[in-house]
């Protein structure tokens, strides 16, 4: 599985970007971002392939929503 990071949620997790693998298939590629949500972070994320799919995360760790 591999999950792209935007810039603005690379620097609120503390990492550095590494380059993406190509070989791995387009069904396990995942775009992540970092958004506010009623004043509270959330990590977003949606499959490459299939953008009408998206789950939420709170910043915790805990699941918030999914569908």
């Amino acid at each position: 599985m591999q999950i792209g990071c935007t810039k603005k949620l690379l620097d609120y997790l503390g990492q550095a970007s590494v380059a993406a693998n190509t070989e791995i298939d387009s069904l396990f590629s995942w775009s992540a971002n970092l958004l506010t949500l009623n004043r509270r972070k959330a990590i977003g994320g949606c499959q490459r392939c299939l953008p009408l799919r998206f789950c939420l995360i709170r910043s915790d760790g805990k699941e918030s929503r999914r569908t």
